[in-house]
């Protein structure tokens, strides 16, 4: 247990993460969008001209890929992944299933998750929205990169966690569908006020 813990405190970072299953305790660590999209496109199968993703394959591949150590408190067992070795197939099957479910909050954003950022970023690029609302940070980020203030090394952008990619996604496509209805409603707003200034100044004329 304690070189389990002295590994965790040495990879320790915002994308490294113990789960505890029953008496297991995993360090994982979130993949990239890289290796994500790898493995999906690995996934796909093709039988009878009909195209399939094999779905077991692709959870097997990136709990290879994110399981970094376990430690079993009731046997006092360390499994540590040994080379083109992954620990699913050393572990038992029940505990893996039940680690992939609570593995997926690092893996996707989850509905309450997705709703939040879609509201923030909705409210946040509509200049005609002045109701209160969070604002998370990573919003900011995304905008002023795509005004060229923040940039962001290729480095940077392999290592962002499918996560994080697929939260900068949500925000971009929200930022373009309210463009569209922002422009909309300033083109009301302008015509609003051109009929105002029109109707002011025929007033004034007679």
């Amino acid at each position: 247990m304690k070189e389990f813990i002295e590994y965790y405190e040495k990879i320790k970072s915002d994308k490294v993460h113990i789960i505890n299953i029953d008496s297991v305790k995993f360090i994982v660590r979130e993949i990239t969008w890289k290796e994500g999209l790898l493995i999906d496109a690995k996934s796909f199968r093709k039988k009878d001209n009909i195209v399939y993703q094999n779905s077991e394959f692709e959870k097997r591949e990136i709990l290879s890929l994110a399981i970094l150590r376990a430690y079993d408190s009731s046997t006092n067992i360390e499994y540590i992944p040994e080379f083109e070795t992954s620990l699913i197939h050393t572990m038992n099957h029940t505990v893996i299933e039940k680690l992939w479910v609570e593995y997926q909050n690092y893996l996707y954003l989850n509905a309450d998750e997705a709703n939040f950022y879609y509201i923030a970023a909705k409210k946040y690029y509509n200049p005609n929205d002045t109701e209160t609302y969070p604002l998370p940070p990573l919003i900011v980020e995304i905008d002023y990169m795509t005004r060229g203030l923040v940039s962001m090394s290729k480095d940077e952008f392999a290592n962002l966690s499918m996560k994080e990619f697929e939260t900068i996604q949500l925000v971009l496509a929200t930022k373009n569908e309210v463009k569209p209805e922002s422009a909309a409603n300033l083109d009301i707003d302008l015509e609003r006020e051109s009929q105002r200034v029109w109707f002011f100044s025929k007033k004034m004329i007679c």
